[in-house]
């Protein structure tokens, strides 16, 4: 009899051990270009097959968090304000690798201002999608400035001069704004506002995360060492891409090409002056602190 009830408490031992197995889906980022780490990474078999079972997902139109609240996805890509509001909200977030340690945050105008409180009451368009209007917020409440704000069609808009400034992303919209190259357009650095805010990382719910430590790790550093390939051969490296973006025209190329290499670019930490893919965690005390002076979110959060 011992030794039966012995058997059995063994095999409920092992049972428990048992690795998981299950796929852990991974909703790529809507913007095209910011996924050839991941792409590099399956392509070139950084990512360990026989350990952890990693499936790519195309992203919705939807909340970006939302395939984790719904269970359809594990892994997400978005921006630190949009994790910081989330994490505030109630959804318990884990940074798994941050993609980009230097703002791309930029404030287009067609004339010459010398201070952000220039735009009192001006036109100010942004991007919806962006994750920025957060920032923007925080940049009206700290700087003291109100702006008319226009999400709706901005990008147009702001080139057909029915906006007096736009705030865009550099490795994004940016390419679409004629009149930079010929300096008919002023561009600002957020970084040189104060607003050196890391951008994209790749997220999971924390619950998730404490049962499968090892294999999110392992995608991180797979997913890592990617991007660290891209820089080291960014031809190659798009060479993937457009494998795995299907038939694009040849000005398609020539904007992703633009994206990779320049979102690439925003991995270089600005104070070590390398490439770094760790969220601080004083970068999200700090931003934190000012969310919370400007009345957007109640207390602290941990990532």
């Amino acid at each position: 009899m011992k030794r039966f009830i012995l058997l059995i408490i063994t095999a409920l031992t092992l049972s428990s051990c048992a690795k998981d197995n299950s796929p852990i889906i991974f909703t790529l980022d809507p913007v095209a270009a910011l996924n050839t780490g991941t792409y590099v990474a399956y392509s070139k078999s950084f990512i360990p097959s026989d350990q952890v079972n990693l499936k790519l997902s195309f992203p919705l139109i939807e909340p970006v968090f939302q395939p984790l609240i719904d269970g359809r996805s594990n892994i997400v890509s978005a921006t630190l304000n949009q994790a910081i509001i989330a994490e505030a909200n109630g959804l318990d977030l884990v940074n798994i690798l941050q993609l980009s340690q230097a703002t791309p945050l930029r404030l287009f105008t067609k004339s010459e201002i010398s201070s952000i409180k220039e735009l009192e009451g001006k036109k100010v368009g942004y991007i919806e999608s962006d994750g920025s209007k957060e920032i923007i917020d925080l940049l009206s409440h700290l700087k003291g400035v109100k702006f008319e704000l226009d999400a709706s069609d901005a990008l147009n808009k702001f080139n057909n001069n029915e906006l007096d400034a736009i705030i865009l992303k550099e490795y994004k919209e940016m390419y679409m704004i004629p009149g930079i190259v010929t300096e008919e357009v002023s561009v600002y650095n957020f970084s040189e506002m104060g607003f050196d805010i890391p951008d994209v990382g790749l997220y999971c719910l924390k619950s998730d995360y404490s049962k499968r430590k090892d294999d999110y790790n392992a995608i991180a550093e797979a997913i890592q060492k990617g991007w660290e390939y891209t820089a080291s051969d960014l031809n190659d490296a798009f060479v993937i891409l457009c494998a795995n973006l299907g038939e694009t025209s040849e000005d398609d190329r020539a904007y992703y090409f633009w994206q990779m290499s320049n979102f690439s670019n925003h991995q270089i930490d600005p104070i070590a002056n390398k490439r770094i893919f760790t969220l601080f965690d004083e970068a999200v005390e700090v931003y934190c602190e000012l969310y919370m002076q400007a009345g957007i979110i109640k207390e602290s959060v941990d990532l």
